[in-house]
């Protein structure tokens, strides 16, 4: 799934690109819960809407409702993290074993979106990656 999609800044003039190259399944788990922390598939670390060096994104629902999270890179797993997963379950009325596709959107620069697909076969076929807390390796 891989789109790019160009704006143009109306002050300056200048053009953007945002990607919506990544796409991942994120599961609700007790421990993922517990922890308040989603880990991110190892596939994430090539999409270009990420880098290591970010320290926040956004969870979007399906209706457009967003909440801040914190983002991480673990060094020695290889892989992103975010922490926030919680409250983004427990306003949404999730349960263990519930599931959600996430496009990631983003320019490498600025703050990336990670946003609720809706449940069509493309994109559910698109997030090959699983993500949750307990780490395959």
């Amino acid at each position: 799934m891989e789109e790019a999609h160009d704006h143009q800044n109306n002050r300056t003039g200048a053009r953007f690109s945002y990607s919506w190259d990544y796409c991942f399944k994120a599961e609700v788990t007790d421990s993922n819960v517990r922890e308040d922390k989603l880990d991110l598939p190892v596939g994430a670390t090539g999409c270009n809407a990420l880098n290591k060096e970010c320290k926040k994104a956004k969870l979007v629902n399906i209706e457009g409702k967003a909440w801040n999270v914190s983002m991480r890179f673990n060094e020695s797993g290889g892989f992103y993290y975010i922490k926030g997963w919680r409250k983004f379950c427990a306003e949404n009325k999730c349960h263990i074993g519930d599931s959600f596709v996430f496009n990631v959107v983003g320019d490498g620069n600025t703050l990336p979106l990670m946003c609720v697909c809706s449940p069509s076969k493309e994109c559910l076929k698109s997030a090959g990656d699983i993500a949750s807390s307990s780490r395959v390796n």
